[in-house]
């Protein structure tokens, strides 16, 4: 759950989730933030954590102390009864958990961790978040970029479609 929420209220990469460590998570005043460092731009940026995240976080740290696991460093690590046990999640790893869940879930879709990162963009779109918060959040280099998602939504507004009354 905590890495679906990541996903989802963060608007992360996959190799950022895969990239977070557990000295990332601050406090800043009242808002909890997560540093990401070495983003796709090349450099550290910080996101601000919605409460749900935080408490899905405090959860997923809880059951790893409690069985026996390491909190320091990476935060995501493989609970696979294989090698690969206790090592940090690759990137590929995060894509594979999300398809994992979405076939139990029943979702027929092919799914994937970045499809979370349009969903956050569509979400904050739909709560009213202007261009610039988006881009802002998303990290996205050009504003192009997240305009795209206005413009799609733009479209379905108001459609051709509402207009045929029959």
């Amino acid at each position: 759950m905590a890495i679906f929420q990541l996903l989802t209220y963060g608007g992360l990469r996959r190799s950022e989730v895969a990239g977070v460590e557990w000295d990332n998570l601050t406090r800043e005043g009242e808002h909890f933030v997560l540093r990401l460092p070495d983003t796709k731009s090349g450099m550290d940026q910080d996101i601000k954590l919605q409460e749900v995240v935080v408490q899905q976080l405090q959860e997923y740290h809880h059951a790893l102390v409690k069985n026996g696991h390491r909190v320091d460093g990476r935060a995501f690590i493989s609970l696979s009864r294989n090698a690969s046990h206790g090592k940090p999640l690759t990137d590929q790893s995060v894509n594979l958990i999300m398809k994992k869940y979405a076939r139990k879930a029943g979702i027929p879709t092919k799914i994937t961790a970045h499809m979370f990162r349009h969903t956050c963009c569509t979400l904050a779109i739909e709560g009213g978040a202007k261009p610039q918060q988006v881009q802002a959040h998303l990290r996205h280099k050009d504003l192009k970029t997240t305009r795209r998602y206005y413009e799609n939504r733009e479209k379905l507004a108001d459609n051709a479609s509402d207009y045929i009354n029959i």
